[in-house]
């Protein structure tokens, strides 16, 4: 009977050594793979539950799955890092572009042709949602300045509209009038 149990805890090990390997191999397809951080941060941890769910192995392989295993969380940590810094750089370079946007938009301020300026804010507003997202710390101050810049442009605008309106609201009172005045000497 000792002999039995034995030779089926022998199988098991193997088994499992087999199931560790081709998790180690699932490891090293992952880091040489070229899916996004989200996907590959959630397959890495998926396989890391698959390795510790995964029993005892033979004795004398113990030393070598760990080892590798270890390298594998070494390589993935280093992904993660990497990964953190290419962000922060991406974060970095957004908040240049988009404080570089500020600075035109309030430029606009100081151009001759109020519509013109409005078209242009209209590209900016589009140009600023394509740069992508800048570091928390900043987001509230860059998004204020933007649309502080932007709320004087589209108030200039406003009021070049009503000027316009009432000029042409007083043009055709006039054209009325003399059109009756003319009627009126015939």
């Amino acid at each position: 009977e000792m002999c039995i149990r034995d030779r089926q805890l022998e199988i098991t090990k193997t088994q499992n050594l087999e199931k560790k390997n081709e998790i180690l191999e699932a490891f090293r397809e992952l880091m040489e793979g070229q899916d996004n951080f989200e996907k590959t941060f959630r397959k890495f941890k998926e396989l890391q539950k698959r390795w510790f769910s995964v029993g005892i192995v033979p004795q004398q392989n113990v030393k070598d799955l760990w080892d590798n295993y270890n390298y594998f969380v070494d390589k993935f940590n280093d992904y993660v890092r990497i990964n953190r810094e290419l962000r922060a750089l991406d974060l970095k370079k957004n908040l240049e572009l988009k404080l570089q946007l500020c600075e035109r938009t309030e430029k606009l301020n100081e151009q001759k042709s109020i519509i013109n300026a409005f078209k242009t804010l209209q590209k900016y507003h589009t140009r600023w949602r394509e740069i992508g997202p800048v570091p928390r710390e900043n987001r509230e101050e860059v998004w204020e300045r933007f649309k502080n810049a932007t709320a004087v442009i589209n108030k200039k605008h406003q009021e070049n509209r009503c000027r316009r309106d009432r000029s042409i609201s007083l043009l055709r009172f006039c054209f009325a009038e003399i059109f009756s005045f003319l009627a009126c000497i015939q």
